[in-house]
């Protein structure tokens, strides 16, 4: 992690542990081409959301950067990591050239062996767009996060680290197999418009349940008012 963070002096000390397993997934090859290319900067400071002025300066001449938004912190860890390999693969897919550059970083991701978190971002697209995850987040953001996690939490870490496939496994799928006994599901889901509740899905996608729905928006709810307690915005300093 050292080498990253002299290679990116100004990337958010938050990103590193994702950049890191970033950089420990990518060939060789592939790593040491980023690694060597000083053209290429990562930059993310939360200053950007506060600053009135803001300046950094580089030791050699930069390119191409990618600038990562803090607020991407409130995304669960598979979506940073996915993100970050993205960006990556935009940058060796337009080395290459007369290729659609979006395509080829797709199939970059998939030879890097990304492809279980680009399912799993696809899916929750999906999730996002329902009913069920808005009325979730709506309501789980004016909540304390010590009950949320109490009622909730046994998604939480699972959400947060791997995401939820088409095909369920640990947490979800005890909860997909069981019959809804949370009260707090049962109240949320009747505000749900059923129809209203269907997301706009590809010809053979599979569409989540509404309790999963919900319980996503929850849990992107938690990330953020948890990101809020470990991290206050600062007032804006003027210099002149």
């Amino acid at each position: 992690m050292q080498n990253l963070k002299a290679r990116f002096k100004r990337c958010d000390p938050r990103f590193f542990i994702y950049l890191e397993e970033v950089f420990d997934r990518l060939p060789t090859e592939v790593k040491k081409d980023i690694i060597d290319n000083e053209g290429f900067q990562i930059i993310a400071d939360e200053a950007f959301h506060e600053a009135c002025v803001l300046r950094h300066r580089f030791d050699t001449s930069v390119q191409t950067f990618v600038y990562l938004n803090t607020k991407l912190l409130k995304e669960s860890e598979h979506r940073i990591i996915l993100t970050i390999a993205y960006e990556i693969a935009m940058v060796k897919a337009g080395e290459i050239k007369e290729v659609e550059v979006e395509k080829e970083a797709e199939d970059l991701l998939l030879k890097w062996g990304f492809e279980k978190e680009l399912e799993t971002v696809r899916y929750y697209r999906i999730i996002a767009n329902s009913e069920g995850y808005k009325i979730g987040y709506e309501w789980a953001i004016r909540q304390d996060k010590d009950y949320l996690m109490q009622h909730f939490g046994l998604y939480f870490d699972e959400w947060n680290k791997m995401g939820w496939s088409k095909k369920p496994d640990g947490a979800m799928e005890i909860l997909d197999r069981q019959a809804d006994k949370a009260s707090v599901l049962k109240d949320l889901s009747q505000f749900i418009d059923l129809k209203a509740g269907i997301p706009d899905t590809e010809a053979g996608e599979v569409i989540p349940s509404q309790r999963r729905a919900i319980i996503a928006g929850i849990m992107t709810a938690v990330k953020e008012i948890e990101l809020r307690e470990q991290y206050r915005a600062q007032k804006c300093e003027m210099r002149i």
